[in-house]
């Protein structure tokens, strides 16, 4: 009798090839992968992640007053946040503040941000100033044009650190 081996070996690798060319072919397929990897590693946001960087977003508004509305949001201040998560590893939550371009005005954000995390016990997060919100409006749609990051920070109980500078930030287009 002869070995299967052969066989199941080929039809494995076959099997990886489709896959592999399916990945790279196919939106969907590549969002699907993806989305069960991070769901997997990162986990879910709880409401308390939530609920935390709703907190981060209202010391904010609380110590800096935003002369302009959002201009995606009109009738909210300029602050965004992506809530973080913990599973496996952990995804930082991230505040996108936009409209606040000196460094001592960013520096007093960052002080009461620290101030809170080491008050409330929060998870470090990164904090990234924006010079403005560049929101381009085209019929009942909006998208993120390119936007200049001046600078972006980490806040954690026992500090600040400066993570990254300024650079120019573009977003895909639809």
């Amino acid at each position: 009798m002869r070995s299967r081996r052969p066989i199941v070996l080929s039809v494995l690798v076959a099997l990886v090839l489709i896959a592999g060319v399916a990945f790279l072919l196919s939106d969907t397929v590549r969002f699907v992968v993806l989305s069960t990897y991070g769901a997997l590693v990162y986990g879910f946001p709880s409401e308390t992640d939530r609920a935390n960087a709703e907190m981060i977003r209202d010391k904010i508004t609380s110590v800096h007053h935003f002369v302009l509305d959002s201009r995606s949001q009109p009738g909210r201040p300029p602050v965004f946040f992506e809530v973080g998560s913990k599973q496996l590893l952990r995804a930082p939550t991230v505040v996108h503040v936009y409209d606040v371009e000196t460094r001592s005005e960013q520096d007093t954000i960052a002080a009461a941000l620290q101030q809170l995390t080491a008050e409330k016990h929060l998870s470090p997060f990164n904090l990234c100033f924006y010079d403005y919100e560049n929101w381009i409006q085209s019929g009942g749609f909006g998208e993120r044009g390119s936007e200049n990051q001046l600078r972006c920070l980490r806040i954690a109980e026992d500090r600040v650190h400066e993570i990254s500078g300024r650079k120019v930030i573009t977003y895909p287009s639809r």
